[in-house]
């Protein structure tokens, strides 16, 4: 199950953008913040906790970063209107001059403080249509938003 997470981590920082927290579309703010993962599944299997430990999610604006820091953070796409709701993100290429890129699809669902992410293992595989991993080479995530304590 460890040798996955390059793979996506890799995957998710491929490429890169700009874009104004004002400019974020109104499907895009329930996933704003940081993400603390707590569960990762692949094959029907849960990785096991030391291999999650530790990993967060950051979402600002249209980009996104597994490491959790804003220096790491790349574009991705929602569409929030799909069922069920989905998330691209464009692997390889180079979008400043127009080159070409693959995408890694994937779907996802926000119900209060959890997300859930699942994602197919190649570019070339299609989108998953659930978040179950069983008899597939998906990877289901599973973050809780991380409070930020108000100011004083």
């Amino acid at each position: 199950m460890k040798r996955f997470i390059p793979f996506l981590i890799a995957a998710a920082f491929s490429v890169s953008a700009v874009m104004a927290k004002d400019d974020v579309p109104r499907e895009e703010v329930d996933i704003q913040g940081t993400w603390q993962l707590v569960t990762l599944e692949s094959r029907g299997e849960k990785a096991p906790e030391e291999a999650v430990k530790g990993t967060k999610l950051l979402i600002k604006g249209d980009k996104l970063a597994l490491s959790g820091k804003e220096g790491d953070l790349r574009r991705y796409r929602l569409d929030a209107a799909a069922n069920p709701k989905t998330m691209d993100i464009p692997v390889g290429g180079n979008v400043e001059s127009g080159e070409e890129h693959r995408l890694c699809k994937g779907i996802y669902e926000v119900d209060g403080d959890t997300l859930r992410l699942c994602f197919s293992q190649s570019t070339a595989d299609e989108r998953p249509k659930s978040f179950d991993t069983k008899g597939t080479t998906y990877f289901c995530f599973t973050f809780k938003l991380v409070k930020v304590k108000e100011k004083e």
